[in-house]
């Protein structure tokens, strides 16, 4: 077997890969290489042929020992690698196919397939690369405009785009009529599985907004979990399966907010598999898993890859993102916590972050799914939720500068703490899951940050309970000495009443009568029954009360969120690749507005014009925010994008709010006016008339637009525009007179030609 391509196409390196050698240190070929491969019970041979210019008039030396050129071998099966798809700037699959005119090969069954040698273990992303946006700003759509909806966000990874527009919308007006259906897209199912468990926490109403915000976070970009939310997952998970299997046991708070209609039995077979993984009894070693990526990615800077770490921070994120903390970032790439609270310990594995990826038994080379940890250990969870603050207010406060430094001052400790992404991300969805449910304005408490203010609060209420037990304490030995005061007042008076007693009575003994002592007597008794001083202990009181409580109402119960019930969202979930919605005639010409991620912009060409409306909004996300990529790769990347826009005849909006995003409109270009009438019918006397004097006339009117008619038993006359993808507008026009239907036909072809000229060069 000959192996040739390209110089640095990797040729060697999936050889390697293949015969389950290391492929950290590959040297370009010089000449060839002879390597035997062994795949199940057969044995290759294969030549590796050098690349480059100089050694590629030399191939044609080996085609004589090639076995596969004989004619008995013919026909055989030929696999096509796209390799280096790791690469921002490599080309899909489907491009490639074109370019090569693949489908011209007819004698032989063949396959393309898109591969990364060097990152063979794949890559699953579980949060997106940009920071989220209100698809709604930059298109004529508004939610109080009470119009139906239809929004496709594909392979964004997560929910954050959602949230932040029905949270960023509301409150409305008045109650939606119309739906507003968002169709979330995605090839990895555990993406579609997150987003289920996010949603259900978000309308966990019987907990309290901070421990919601802790339960998201802890799952959203952690490694491992607190034993709360661990033991929430454990809970939640059974929910979760009869929700997708559509049990009717089920109780899920969100049943009515979701739809999985849209997926086959197979898809939610699948589903129904990866949330049985989130249970505790199936084992999930994600620290050595990710210890393996990270060893794989820093090979020999392994020992040393908290200074490689510092590079990238310095070179690619603290320009990008300047108030995220250099620490947090380090911590996060070496043990996976992106997310601390207070001071309790990450011990459990989040098996949420687990996946399933196609791989080979490296003794049979037999094909499996391999279960481990392919996630993101480059770009951080930060990037979604902590990159950007919406509120121009609160961006001012949390990005506060002192002596250069972005800093966060609590005034009731005077305390000087550095703002970290991590607070910004909890402010983030602590907004949405506020407007979301309380449907007002979010007031963040700029005193504290919480998860620091929590680890002293145990320390302070110790603090507090011996304080005040030293106050009481002191009160009370004030009051007993007192007490002893008055006391030894008394018996000093009694003591002097006897003495002078004694002494009257030794001069005037006589004279003393019953009368005196009597009166003596009750005097003494009224001195004693004088009411004691009493102690005030209402500030001691008001002090010890004085607590806050975080913990919602145990007797609340779970509900879905105003917010979702008021804009009537009904979510539904896509699965596989884009390209087959195309086949799909449910989906063509049905999306209003659409959200595209870096993995799906390679997906831009003229097709998929068929599954958006003519002048829809589509928001295309941008490399941007992803590390390590140089900024004249980023500007390539656009480019790319602009020029893939451009062949799908999609323009650029200029105004646009994110710059993150590029904002594109599509256009359906009009291919003919067709005229449908039927030659018997009384209700088209009026559409033959027409047709027979001014055909010929309409067909001048405008040369470049084809005019057909069309006589159709039975049909009703209507003249319709038909655009690129098989879109059509019909004008229906029963009993119209001639002049009726000349100001129709008049007012299409002046919209067609306006909208054929409407694709201006804007790139």
């Amino acid at each position: 077997m000959c192996v040739v391509g390209l110089d640095n196409a990797g040729k060697t390196t999936i050889l390697k890969a293949l015969s389950n050698e290391e492929i950290q240190y590959v040297m370009p070929t010089q000449g060839f290489n002879i390597k035997s491969l062994q795949q199940g019970n057969f044995k290759f041979e294969a030549w590796d042929l050098g690349g480059q210019k100089a050694i590629r008039q030399h191939w044609k030396n080996y085609y004589d020992k090639i076995d596969c050129l004989e004619d008995k071998l013919a026909g055989l099966p030929m696999l096509i690698f796209a390799n280096k798809q790791d690469l921002i700037s490599a080309l899909p699959a489907e491009e490639i196919e074109e370019i090569l005119n693949l489908d011209m090969i007819n004698d032989r069954a063949w396959t393309i397939c898109a591969c990364s040698a060097k990152e063979g273990e794949g890559f699953v992303p579980f949060w997106g690369f940009s920071p989220s946006i209100n698809f709604l700003t930059g298109t004529p759509h508004k939610l109080d405009q009470d119009e139906e909806l239809n929004v496709l966000i594909s392979e964004c990874s997560d929910i954050r785009h959602t949230l932040r527009t029905l949270a960023e919308s509301l409150p409305l007006q008045q109650n939606r009529q119309n739906t507003l259906n968002i169709y979330i897209h995605d090839k990895q199912k555990e993406n579609l599985c997150r987003a289920v468990l996010f949603l259900t926490i978000i309308c966990e109403c019987q907990l309290s907004q901070r421990e919601r915000q802790e339960l998201f976070l802890d799952l959203y970009g952690n490694t491992l979990l607190r034993d709360k939310t661990a033991n929430y997952l454990e809970t939640i998970t059974k929910e979760l399966i009869m929700l997708v299997t559509e049990d009717s046991r089920g109780k899920s708070v969100i049943k009515d907010l979701i739809n999985f209609e849209t997926l086959n039995f197979k898809d939610r077979d699948e589903m129904e598999d990866i949330f049985n993984s989130y249970l505790k009894r199936n084992p999930f070693e994600i620290e050595k898993l990710r210890d393996q990526r990270l060893r794989h990615h820093f090979q020999d800077r392994y020992d040393f890859r908290r200074n490689a770490v510092d590079w990238d921070y310095q070179f690619y994120i603290k320009d990008k993102i300047p108030h995220c903390n250099i620490t947090e970032y380090k911590d996060w790439r070496m043990n996976g916590i992106a997310y601390e609270t207070r001071l309790v310990q990450n011990s459990i594995p989040n098996r949420t972050l687990g996946a399933y990826i196609p791989g080979k038994k490296k003794k049979t080379g037999d094909s499996i799914l391999v279960r481990g940890f392919w996630g993101d250990i480059i770009n951080s969870p930060y990037i979604p939720l902590g990159a950007e603050i919406e509120s121009a207010e609160d961006r001012e406060k949390f990005f506060k500068k002192i002596n250069f430094q972005r800093i966060y001052v609590q005034f009731q400790l005077h305390i000087i703490v550095l703002q970290m992404c991590s607070d910004i991300c909890a402010y983030s969805i602590g907004k949405y899951m506020h407007q979301l449910e309380k449907l007002t304005k979010f007031e963040y408490p700029f005193e504290r940050l919480k998860h620091i203010e929590d680890q002293y609060k145990e320390e302070k209420k110790e603090d507090e309970k011996e304080e005040e037990e030293k106050k009481l304490e002191d009160i009370k030995e004030e009051d007993e000495n007192q007490q002893d005061e008055e006391y030894k007042q008394e018996e000093e008076k009694k003591q002097l009443l006897e003495d002078e007693q004694q002494l009257e009575g030794e001069e005037n003994k006589d004279d003393t009568t019953n009368e005196q002592i009597e009166q003596n007597a009750k005097n003494l008794v009224k001195e004693l029954q004088k009411p004691q001083k009493t102690i005030d202990l209402s500030a001691i009181s008001e002090e010890i009360s004085d607590t806050i409580s975080t913990q919602a109402s145990e007797t609340q119960q779970r509900h879905l969120l105003e917010g979702f019930s008021q804009a009537k969202v009904k979510i539904h979930f896509l699965s596989g690749s884009i390209d087959k919605l195309y086949l799909k005639k449910k989906y063509k010409n049905l999306f209003d507005i659409g959200v595209l991620s870096i993995h799906s912009a390679n997906n831009i060409k003229e097709d998929m014009s068929i599954l958006f409306k003519d002048q829809a909004k589509v928001h295309v996300e941008t490399a941007d925010y992803l590390a390590v990529f140089k900024p004249e790769q980023k500007e390539e990347f656009r480019v790319k994008l602009r020029e893939k826009a451009k062949e799908a005849k999609w323009t650029l909006q200029k105004e646009n709010p994110f710059n993150h995003h590029l904002l594109l409109t599509v256009h359906h270009h009009v291919k003919e006016l067709r005229f449908i009438f039927c030659q018997t019918s009384a209700q088209s006397a009026g559409a033959r008339n027409y047709v027979q004097k001014n055909y010929e006339q309409i067909k001048e009117f405008n040369p470049e637009l084809p005019f057909i008619v069309r006589e159709c038993k039975n049909a009703q006359p209507t003249v319709m525009a038909r655009y690129d993808y098989g879109v059509e507008r019909r004008v229906y026009l029963p009993n119209a007179n001639e002049q009726e239907i000349d100001n129709v036909v008049r007012e299409l072809v002046e919209q067609a030609k306006q909208i054929n000229a409407a694709i201006p060069n804007r790139f």
